[in-house]
């Protein structure tokens, strides 16, 4: 319910899109076997709503620092992505974990600052 909630105000055509585009991309990484160790995955959807006039700041940052420090926490990015309507200010990524009890620790390490 509350997922609808923050979806409400996009529009339905933007939602649709995105989600086809993330199948395919989830679709590809399966299809590649991401890795035979662990079938269960845990894939993340975040979402941020930027202030206005840092989109390209944010993209830069997630670019040139965030994802190597996903990757230093065992946090695989999937994919980024942008609404074509400039006035939603959202910026929407996927992350891969290899399980729900490594996304916690992940997570933890992240908000803790351990490499």
């Amino acid at each position: 319910m509350k997922l609808l909630y923050i979806l409400g105000g996009m529009k339905a055509s933007y939602i649709v899109s995105f989600l086809c585009g993330a199948a395919v991309t989830l679709g590809l990484n399966t299809l590649r076997g991401a890795n035979a160790e662990s079938p269960y995955h845990v894939y993340e959807l975040r979402m941020y709503h930027v202030n206005e006039g840092k989109m390209d700041a944010l993209k830069a940052r997630f670019g040139n620092h965030t994802d190597a420090i996903f990757r230093r926490h065992n946090m695989k990015s999937i994919g980024y992505w942008v609404p074509e309507d400039a006035g939603q200010n959202l910026f929407v990524y996927i992350l891969e974990h290899p399980g729900r009890e490594e996304a916690k620790k992940n997570w933890d390490a992240f908000h803790e600052g351990r490499v």
